[in-house]
C-alpha cells in the first residue's frame, strides 16, 4: 500500500510541473504565457490571496482546489472573461518584475511623462482591482500620490476628447464590437509614438469604448 501511495505521489508531483507553464487567452484572443511558479513566489503577490486562488497556485485555500477554465485549445480563459487585453497583462507583469511601471522613472528625475505614467498607473490599478486586489500595488499607488514631489492636488488629466478643452492633445476612440476598427486601431496608434490609454467606457449598452491620446 505504500509502494501505491508513493507511485500516486511521484505521479502527482510531476503533473503539477507539468502545468508550471501555461497559456491564457487574453481580451481579442491574444496569447498570453503564464509562469506559475514564478507567480506563486513573487513577493509583490504576498497577501494577494485572491489573486493566488484565481490561478490555483494558494497554499491556503479554504475552498478547495479547483481547474481553471480552459478553451478548446487548452489555453486557460479567465484573463480573457475579466477583459484583460495583452497591453494590461504586460504593464501588470512590468511591476511585478520591476515595482514600477512605464515612465515612472522618468517622471521622477525630470518631471516628463507623466500623462503616459498616470494612464499606466490606472491600468495596472484596474487590473489589480479585477484580479482581487494586490497589495504592493495598492501601497506603491499611494506612495505615489502622497509623496511631495508628486501629482499636485488639482492637477485634472483630461481622460476623453471631451474633456480635452484645451486642446492638449490628439484623441482616437476604438469600438471593441467593430474587428476592422480594431484591426486599423492597432496598426496607426503605437505606444512608442507617444500614444498611451487615455479611459475605457464601458457604460454603453452597445461596447467598450477605448479612448487613447497623444
Amino acid at each position: 500500500m505504500e509502494i501505491y501511495q508513493c507511485l500516486h505521489d511521484l505521479i502527482t508531483k510531476v503533473e503539477k510541473q507539468s502545468q508550471i507553464i501555461i497559456r491564457a487567452r487574453l481580451l481579442h484572443g491574444t496569447l498570453a504565457i503564464i509562469d506559475l511558479h514564478k507567480l506563486k513566489y513573487n513577493f509583490r503577490l504576498d497577501d494577494a490571496e485572491v489573486f493566488k486562488m484565481l490561478f490555483g497556485i494558494s497554499d491556503s485555500n479554504p475552498f478547495g482546489d479547483y481547474a481553471m477554465g480552459v478553451d478548446e485549445d487548452g489555453y486557460i480563459t479567465i484573463l480573457r472573461a475579466l477583459g484583460i487585453t495583452q497591453r494590461d497583462w504586460t504593464l501588470f507583469n512590468i511591476f511585478l518584475d520591476t515595482g514600477s511601471v512605464p515612465y515612472y522613472g522618468a517622471y521622477i528625475v525630470d518631471k516628463q511623462y507623466l500623462p503616459q505614467l498616470v494612464s499606466n498607473l490606472t491600468t495596472v490599478q484596474e487590473v489589480c482591482a479585477k484580479l482581487g486586489g494586490i497589495p504592493s500595488f495598492d501601497l506603491f499607488y499611494e506612495n505615489f500620490y502622497n509623496a511631495p514631489t508628486s501629482v499636485k492636488a488639482d492637477f485634472v488629466e483630461p481622460l476623453t476628447a471631451e474633456e480635452d478643452i484645451d486642446g492638449k492633445y490628439q484623441w482616437v476612440v476604438c469600438r471593441s464590437n467593430h474587428q476592422n476598427e480594431v484591426d486599423n486601431f492597432l496598426t496607426r496608434i503605437r505606444l512608442v509614438d507617444g500614444w498611451s490609454l487615455g479611459s475605457i467606457d464601458v457604460t454603453g449598452q452597445i461596447a467598450v469604448h477605448y479612448y487613447y491620446r497623444n
